[in-house]
């Protein structure tokens, strides 16, 4: 009935006529791996202690004023009295919603108990922002994983580092791609209701191992919030990245580019912590260099700026136009920002400055779109268009 069997050297256990049995328990374990100061987490397995934060920390290094909170309650830690506030008043820890814990020391918090029933598990979403629990211990796609929340326009899931919106066309998209056991998620609802997780992914069916990707850099897990951004990049394709610094220069969120119907989208996760953040501006650029675009604002926790079919539109010095698809075969959109309305041209000319083509136009103040289809052989070309007294000029490929 031995939990454990010591080590010793050449010794036999068993014998054909007596062997030793081995039987499987109910019980599970969950290793959690916590930052040297934020980390967001959730529960899959039922561990004893999960009341007793003292007991369930025992093994971790902690430090004075370390504190875990949870939507309505947090405890403070104090190293000659424990844990302390309204979250062990209110019961402690659960396995029904999730949690968020800030460390002086990272450390690996151990859980051990029965695993949570998925199956029979809900919890209750209402309008707004919820802290939502993921008890699974398999990884699922967003969009399997939500499957039966009822999802409006503008939604938003998201955890520490990475976020996806609802659009009623295309479903969960952004850089949250998979919900992953063991971690900890906000879910912004226009709709009150009871959720659970699909039955068909309890007790670790058809999931995976694939997890989120994630542009780190240094500092990141020491603000408590962050705030989200989709962004259309209406610029040159030599950008292929969007960041956001504060105005001491420090970076503060960054994200690839992405191609969808033709158009480059940024879904940016911005970090910061209440009421001391400052003002934030974006930028576009690639892995060690960016340019100062025109959008600027005050950090807020749990911001939503954008959407898919309003996306916050970045532009960059005098490259405020872009081309898609690029490369073409019979045509292309153009895609720009004028500061008025205002009569210009648009002209195509070959790599020898010859013009091929050119059409006059008038533009509106704002976003504007022209479809352009000129006859000219595969090659490389540029178009160009004066917007705001600014000649703008981009490469287009004709394939």
């Amino acid at each position: 009935g031995a939990l454990t069997q010591s080590f010793i050297q050449n010794e036999v256990l068993g014998y054909k006529t007596a062997p030793v049995i081995f039987a499987n328990t109910t019980l599970i374990e969950q290793n959690i791996a916590l930052n040297q100061g934020w980390t967001w987490v959730s529960f899959f397995a039922r561990d004893p202690d999960l009341d007793n934060l003292n007991a369930l920390t025992s093994s971790l290094t902690l430090a004075t004023n370390d504190m875990v909170k949870s939507q309505a309650s947090f405890d403070v830690y104090d190293s000659i009295t424990g844990w302390n506030g309204s979250l062990t008043a209110a019961g402690g820890l659960s396995t029904t919603e999730m949690f968020k814990g800030k460390l002086a020391n990272a450390n690996t918090l151990t859980l051990q108990g029965n695993e949570v029933n998925a199956g029979s598990w809900t919890t209750q979403v209402n309008n707004g922002w919820n802290w939502l629990a993921y008890p699974l211990t398999n990884n699922v796609g967003t969009n399997e994983a939500l499957a039966l929340l009822q999802a409006s326009e503008g939604d938003i899931i998201k955890n520490q580092q990475a976020f996806a919106i609802y659009d009623p066309v295309v479903g969960w998209s952004g850089t949250l791609n998979y919900l992953q056991a063991g971690e900890g998620y906000m879910l912004k609802s226009a709709l009150s209701q009871t959720f659970s997780y699909p039955n068909v992914f309890a007790a670790g069916r058809f999931g995976n191992t694939e997890e989120n990707s994630f542009m780190a850099f240094t500092g990141w897990n020491q603000y408590e919030n962050n705030l989200n951004v989709v962004a259309e990049v209406i610029a040159g394709e030599d950008y292929t990245m969007v960041w956001a610094l504060d105005q001491q220069g420090n970076v503060r969120g960054k994200a690839g580019i992405e191609v969808i119907d033709g158009r480059r989208y940024s879904y940016l996760t911005v970090f910061g912590n209440s009421g001391t953040s400052g003002d934030i501006r974006l930028y576009l650029g690639d892995e060690q260099t960016y340019t100062a675009t025109t959008t600027r604002f005050r950090f807020s926790p749990n911001l939503v700026m954008g959407s898919i079919r309003e996306p916050v539109l970045l532009e960059a010095g005098t490259m405020g136009i872009a081309a898609y698809p690029n490369a073409f075969t019979a045509g292309f959109r153009l895609r720009f920002l004028a500061g008025e309305q205002q009569q210009t041209e648009i002209i195509l000319a070959d790599t020898q400055g010859r013009i091929l083509f050119r059409k006059a136009i008038e533009v509106n103040q704002g976003i504007n779109e022209i479809q352009l289809a000129p006859d000219v052989p595969k090659g490389l070309y540029f178009v160009s268009i004066s917007l705001d007294g600014v000649r703008n000029t981009l490469k287009v490929i004709r394939k």
